[in-house]
């Protein structure tokens, strides 16, 4: 049985979307299966994930991913490979918006 992955999150990446009509299940099952996994194995975990109903002209979908430290955030957006999976992302998505915060144990809106 694995065992929780314990840290102590000081930043967050939050990222808003709307998933595109048509494409829940292939995003889902990217997100799943490539989109998450390259994030943690960089030490970049998902923390929250809402699907917010009701809030007109704001995104629908909201992830926030934490990370110990900011330099493992900038070293991700840095690399090739973000450019990839963001722009995979994108393909699934409009109204897209990424942004970074010291976490501070609360949902951000």
């Amino acid at each position: 049985m694995m065992q929780p992955i314990k840290i102590y999150p000081e930043y967050a990446m939050i990222l808003t979307y709307d998933v595109k009509q048509g494409v829940h299940e292939r995003y889902f099952r990217w997100v799943t299966n490539n989109f998450l996994p390259a994030l943690q194995s960089r030490k970049i975990y998902m923390q929250h994930a809402w699907h917010v109903v009701g809030l007109n002209q704001q995104p629908t979908r909201q992830i926030e991913f934490i990370t110990e430290d900011l330099d493992t955030i900038r070293r991700l957006l840095k690399d090739p490979e973000w450019e990839t999976l963001e722009a995979r992302l994108k393909q699934y998505t409009t109204n897209y918006s990424l942004r970074v915060t010291r976490y501070n144990g609360t949902v951000k809106i």
